[in-house]
């Protein structure tokens, strides 16, 4: 099913995530004014098909685009202060129409005025006191200043309980698992140990003691995408919970060890904020909490 996405890399503007048509689809974007570059959305499932902006004087549409994994980048450009629709479907190009049942699928985009914070592909890092949680066998590493490496098998509650100090930061690298059926996520594991699952999100509360208002940041792929999930990760442990929307794809072979202190959280995996008190935060907004929360890039 076509549907528009973030790229993987590339002039990023802001994105709202639904997932309702695959997981980490996009249905509204922010583009900036003011940048005549524009920024970028990834198409899939677009091949042969017209993408027109049906209001181009607030945002258009550049004639040139790429490739990237299977997807066509577009390239926005916002004009003026509105919204637009990007659509996709098939042209009736001698009635100067969308043909019958045309456009399939569009995208929301708002032309505004951003901050531009951005912390591009820069590693993050983060001030002690802090802890990495890897999974046995996974592909990248974080050191910190108390750092476990989890068995296969290890049952949440062990899994949890390893931390045992006061922290700022929790770093989790593992794979991320979302359970996506018909439109709607249904749950999200952490593959860690044997897996913590949404029913496992009350073990999160033994965070409070030790972290309240500090940030978990969660290294698997895609595991921003359960709002659901996340939410209640966040709010019974009183913790920011940080996780990727887009796949955290490793470019170099073997285990990839990050600097001690060290998160790869980039820009271009779309990282979703989760607070405290239940809700969801920028990451724009997110970023400009780096004195308070305790990290720099």
């Amino acid at each position: 099913m076509a549907h528009f996405q973030r790229p993987e890399r590339g002039h990023f503007g802001e994105y709202d995530v639904d997932s309702k048509l695959a997981v980490g689809s996009v249905w509204r974007m922010r583009v900036p004014l003011g940048n005549a570059s524009g920024v970028e959305v990834a198409i899939y499932g677009a091949d042969g098909l017209t993408v027109r902006s049906n209001n181009p004087d607030v945002v258009s549409l550049s004639t040139s685009e790429r490739q990237e994994g299977g997807c066509r980048v577009l390239r926005l450009v916002g004009r003026v202060s509105g919204t637009s629709m990007i659509e996709a479907g098939v042209w009736d190009a001698g009635a100067s129409r969308w043909a019958p049942g045309s456009p399939w699928v569009s995208l929301q985009a708002q032309a505004t005025i951003l901050s531009g914070t951005t912390n591009g592909d820069n590693l993050i890092y983060l001030q002690s006191p802090h802890m990495a949680l890897n999974a046995s066998g996974s592909s990248v590493t974080y050191s910190m200043k108390y750092s476990s490496t989890i068995a296969p098998g290890t049952l949440p509650r062990d899994v949890i309980g390893k931390v045992a100090h006061t922290l700022k930061h929790l770093v989790f690298s593992s794979h991320g698992r979302i359970k996506h059926d018909n439109g709607q996520i249904l749950d999200s594991e952490i593959e860690i140990g044997s897996g913590l699952w949404r029913a496992d999100t009350l073990l999160f509360s033994q965070l409070k003691s030790h972290m309240a208002g500090g940030v978990i940041w969660l290294g698997g792929c895609a595991l921003g995408n359960d709002n659901e999930g996340n939410i209640e990760r966040a709010r019974t442990s009183g913790c920011y919970v940080v996780a990727p929307i887009m796949y955290m794809i490793n470019e170099r072979r073997g285990v990839i060890h990050r600097p001690k202190g060290a998160v790869d959280m980039f820009e271009r995996y779309g990282p979703k904020v989760f607070t405290p008190n239940g809700s969801t935060t920028s990451w724009v907004g997110f970023l400009g909490l780096k004195h308070t929360l305790g990290f720099s890039w």
